[in-house]
């Protein structure tokens, strides 16, 4: 049947809607400059093929060349499915043993070993699935002019590096906690293993096999009209164009839409057994629905919801100044890739998948109706103050009550933003732009808030007051 594109374009809605309030729908081109977002491109699948490619925006704020299906994004965390498909096709080789000990495969560094590695050994089927109880969440990368680390300067934290050594602090096999880090470790064992450049590898593995001929890991020039500059929440760009990540298994890959929609079709396609599918079936089944600890739904390499003819797997991308999704539905043969140059990028992006949604009848990605409840700022003082994250001790908020809402500012490497939040309950808040909760918990002796958690896309993130 016939795209319904203006459909789409025309029935963007937020992530939340308010009892009471009347239902509110946005074109997309005035959602692009709400979100002080210069360019948006996607690529939609339907019927096992790649039905809709469209760009919108500019490439970068304050330059006349319009975005194009062609443009490059940076890919931030989507590089890990990419990872993960070319790791488990060295094993469909019969060249990796993903539950054996990393060690036996790195040469040019190895993981140190402590009491815990020597309880439970870190595999590369952990790593793919978030289990290995590797260090460091994410990365900021490094400026244009800035001197770049090797791969073993980051697994090591020395300098030029900015991140901390890679390490395992958590017992292998018992909890999901995201990490790139563990991805960076992937990185090196591949190379390891292959002898190959990282580069040359994923082009041999991933890249040539699903036709993804816009896609790598070089440094583009900043003035290539073909490459979408990123750009900060003011709309501003990024100092230089864009960060380099050298991290490229965890957040290097530059790459399109249309690429991208090409990987959803390869995983797909092997999921359901084609003859000519980049990996068994087998194997793909595993990378789709391997849950290898209880409670996540991280399997190897992407989040897999759903079930029957509407399991589907997605993973998004954060880096400076871009923001990006990916979802396929293997059975229906459908998805989406959804690529943006901008810091405000995933509410708009969703607003976008939620009008796909709509139209395709995906489910699971309604908005969430809402009711305010009374705003009561003098209770409220309980929780202000600044909390950490347990998990991740590098991020904090700070709580301060208003008068019919709380300000919540996040303090991560990245950088510092600040959202109102509104109430539904007496302890707990929600955003309005983004689907993100926070609950707190009971005052204790001192009055105060002991802790929270953040709910947000299916995480659930503890807090403890500093």
């Amino acid at each position: 049947m016939p795209i319904p594109t203006s459909q789409i374009e025309s029935g963007l809605t937020p992530p939340i809607l308010i009892s009471g309030e009347p239902p509110q729908t946005f074109a997309l081109p005035e959602r692009l400059a709400h979100y002080a977002v210069p360019a948006l491109s996607l690529a939609l699948i339907d019927q096992g093929e790649v039905a809709w490619v469209k760009a919108y925006g500019v490439r970068a704020t304050g330059d006349p060349l319009a975005a194009t299906p062609h443009t490059q994004f940076q890919a931030a965390s989507i590089s890990k499915p990419v990872a993960a498909l070319a790791a488990l096709r060295l094993a469909a080789e019969g060249r990796l043993d993903l539950d054996a000990d990393v060690n036996t495969y790195l040469r040019t560094w190895t993981l140190p070993s402590n009491d815990l590695t020597r309880q439970q050994p870190v595999t590369v089927r952990r790593l793919l699935s978030h289990t290995a109880g590797a260090t460091v969440h994410g990365f900021p990368g490094y400026a244009l002019d800035a001197p770049l680390p090797t791969v073993v300067e980051i697994l090591e934290g020395l300098s030029p590096a900015n991140t901390a050594p890679i390490r395992v602090d958590l017992l292998p096999g018992t909890a999901m906690r995201y990490s790139g880090g563990g991805y960076v470790v992937l990185q090196q064992l591949l190379m390891d293993l292959t002898g190959e450049t990282y580069p040359a590898l994923v082009q041999r593995l991933v890249f040539d096999p699903l036709g993804m001929a816009h896609s790598g890991y070089s440094r583009p020039d900043p003035q290539d009209p073909l490459v979408a500059l990123g750009h900060l929440r003011t709309g501003e760009r990024v100092p230089g164009g864009f960060h380099v990540y050298p991290e490229y298994a965890a957040a290097g890959l530059w790459t399109t839409p249309t690429d991208l929609a090409f990987l959803a079709l390869g995983l797909s396609r092997a999921y359901t057994g084609a003859r000519d599918a980049v990996l068994p079936q087998p194997l793909a089944q595993a990378l789709l629905t391997s849950h290898p600890v209880a409670g996540s739904s991280y399997a190897l390499g992407l989040n897999v919801m759903g079930e029957g003819d509407w399991l589907s797997f997605a993973h998004g991308g954060d880096n400076y100044g871009y923001k990006c999704l990916f979802v396929g539905y293997p059975k229906r043969g459908q998805g989406l890739a959804l690529m943006t140059n901008g810091e405000r990028g995933e509410s708009l992006y969703m607003e976008v998948l939620r009008s796909v949604a709509q139209v395709y009848g995906w489910p699971g990605h309604d908005a969430k109706l809402k009711t305010l409840a009374p705003a009561a700022p003098a209770a409220w003082t309980a929780y202000a103050g600044r909390y950490v994250l347990t998990d991740y001790p590098v991020v904090s908020l700070t709580i301060a009550p208003q008068a019919d809402t709380l300000t919540v500012t996040l303090e991560q490497p990245g950088g510092t933003t600040s959202a109102a939040m509104f109430p539904e309950a007496a302890n707990r808040f929600f955003r309005r732009d983004v689907d993100t909760e926070i609950a707190f918990e009971l005052p204790a002796a001192d009055g105060l808030a002991p802790a929270l958690t953040i709910y947000q896309d299916g995480l659930i993130l503890p807090a403890r007051r500093a």
